[in-house]
């Protein structure tokens, strides 16, 4: 198996805290590695797998269980059942990223009151599809140590972006409100590549932080992260020229492919979205 070892141990950390969160009462949580083949036949019915030979991380609990009616939802970005301020949402969703970008899938099986669980498909070396660091259909970009600082004012939003952004290869940054990310920024000018915010902030929101941003550096690349979809609220985002453009609530595939466009596009593309 060919694998980055800081973002599967990002995937079992995240599948452990969720079995635990299942358990309020205590259980058993087992781990187990198996090798595994799968066939044609089981391939295709599953369109993100691919015939052939796989490593196999099971995570397995003995708590509440997942109703049948939510089992399709829990990959989806900031879906949670927890108690607000319990729980950000992505942690599956992310997990389920780093997966794809090593060219695997995840399996979930859980009833209610009889435990879940989920099991992590690796492709071995052999298999058609190892992880590599190339930026094939399918595969998420890495980065290669650039720095990032991601401003937002929800303390969940920014850990989990600060975790999908360093599980793949960047160094982070982070800034609670607008002004705090321009005493960031200040204090590291010249060492940050890029700059993910957040729109509506306290003390300061992301249209000031960026304006105060470019009085300080015109050619910093900014990505302007809003749950404002209305064509008004995409035209004023427009209006600020930024390079980039996240609606939230986002994937950690979207904020990764999104940063990576954005590190990787000729200065002569930016700041014209």
């Amino acid at each position: 198996m060919l694998g980055d070892v800081t973002q599967l141990h990002q995937v079992l950390l995240n599948l452990c805290v969720n079995a635990r969160d299942a358990m309020p009462k205590g259980g058993t949580l087992s781990l187990s590695l198996e090798n595994a083949t799968v066939d044609e036949r089981a391939a295709a019915a599953r369109p993100e797998a691919i015939a052939g030979r796989y490593v196999v991380l099971s995570v397995a609990d003995t708590g509440t269980g997942i109703p049948p009616d939510l089992r399709e939802k829990i990959f989806d970005p900031f879906f949670s059942t927890k108690e607000h301020g319990h729980g950000s949402g992505l942690g599956l969703a992310t997990s389920l990223a780093i997966v794809r970008s090593h060219g695997g899938f995840i399996s979930v099986s859980s009833a209610p009151g009889s435990g879940t669980r989920f099991r992590v498909f690796i492709p071995t070396a052999e298999t058609e599809n190892p992880v590599s660091g190339a930026t094939a259909e399918g595969e998420i970009p890495r980065g290669n140590g650039e720095r990032i600082l991601v401003v937002d004012d929800e303390s969940a939003i920014l850990g989990v972006m600060r975790c999908a952004l360093e599980a793949f290869g960047y160094q982070v940054l982070t800034g609670k409100d607008g002004a705090d990310g321009v005493r960031v920024y200040l204090e590291n000018r010249g060492s940050i590549h890029a700059v993910v915010t957040d729109m509506g902030m306290p003390l300061m929101d992301g249209p000031a932080m960026i304006a105060a941003l470019r009085e300080t550096d015109p050619a910093v690349r900014i990505i302007a992260s809003t749950g404002m979809t209305s064509s008004e609220g995409m035209e004023a985002i427009s209006r600020l020229r930024v390079a980039g453009v996240l609606s939230k609530p986002c994937s950690a595939r979207e904020l990764l492919e999104r940063v990576h466009e954005v590190l990787t596009a000729p200065a002569s593309n930016l700041n014209s979205v």
